[in-house]
């Protein structure tokens, strides 16, 4: 309410030498909202930023995180120093205020890759979330991306699955701390890494056989994403083209719908191994309306066919 009215500035900056610690902070808080946080008053924003009493940290993280791009180049090398031996509340606090910073350099970056191991989960998944942020080619990240995958905690192992997705095209040659992830316990890890494996797998072999057992899967939502991946990549498999051609007769619709999308994709290049599997499909489907998705899949199939002829 005071912006713009006199003395309004001047009765607050008196009240910064009272000794009582948060309502100092309130000042700077105020002192904020009326755009007048300075350089000054960094060194007892940092000093608060470390107190153990909860209420004047967290009104220190506050303030950092909403005014620290205004005074970035000397808040960044005291944060920096702060992640030498931080406690955790600390160290989350520190990352709060990083994820505001409008200029995270490597310097910074650096020493949150190096103090990785040390973080609690929590502080983990925060870290990946802004450093996959800022890193595009994943120079920096990509080794954390592989720690992730070989942890123990699901909840690190599925954050390194989203984090890797971004950085599919450089995780082919990682294809074996993948595929035993496919046979993970949580349905979610499962599906992140059928996700994965569709856009980092090129070749496809090694990937082929773990995705086609991914067809019985208990899990429904497993069953579809893994077809569809079968689709993208089992274009030189004998052994997919078998799967998804015995799985176009189970009882789950979303499936078998599922089954014929791949065929169709494999198709489009082998026209004349497919074609052949979806006839003999169409001749023993029962459903209906299974039969006219096949039905238009085959004709899809032929017009293409001709126009390549």
């Amino acid at each position: 309410l005071g912006r713009g009215s006199p003395g309004v500035y001047e009765a607050l900056t008196a009240l910064q030498e009272v000794r009582d610690e948060l309502l100092r902070l309130n000042v700077f808080l105020a002192l904020q909202l009326l755009g007048n946080t300075r350089l000054a008053d960094l060194n007892r924003l940092l000093n608060a930023l470390e107190t153990p009493d909860n209420a004047t940290s967290e009104m220190a993280t506050e303030i950092l995180s909403s005014r620290g791009s205004d005074f970035s180049e000397a808040l960044k090398p005291r944060l920096v120093s702060l992640l030498e031996n931080p406690s955790q509340d600390l160290m989350s606090r520190i990352l709060r205020i990083f994820n505001n910073l409008a200029d995270m350099d490597e310097t910074l970056a650096g020493k949150l890759v190096q103090v990785f191991p040390a973080m609690d989960r929590q502080n983990r998944i925060n870290t990946l979330k802004l450093l996959a942020r800022m890193d595009n080619e994943g120079k920096m990240i990509l080794q954390l991306c592989l720690d992730c995958l070989g942890d123990s905690e699901p909840t690190i192992i599925k954050e390194g699955l989203i984090c890797a997705t971004k950085y599919r095209q450089s995780f082919e040659q990682y294809n074996y701390l993948i595929i035993p992830l496919l046979s993970h316990a949580d349905e979610e890890t499962r599906l992140l890494a059928v996700s994965l494996i569709k856009g980092a797998c090129k070749t496809g072999t090694n990937c082929i056989t773990p995705l086609i057992e991914l067809l019985n899967d208990p899990s429904d939502k497993v069953r579809i994403v893994a077809a569809s991946a079968l689709g993208s990549l089992g274009g030189s498999s004998e052994e997919a083209l078998e799967a998804l051609s015995r799985t176009l007769k189970h009882e789950d619709e979303r499936l078998r719908l599922s089954c014929v999308s791949a065929l169709k994709i494999i198709g489009r290049q082998k026209s004349y191994k497919v074609i052949p599997v979806l006839e003999k499909a169409l001749e023993v489907q029962a459903d209906i309306r299974t039969q006219r998705i096949i039905a238009g899949a085959i004709k899809e199939l032929k017009g293409i066919n001709s126009l390549k002829q």
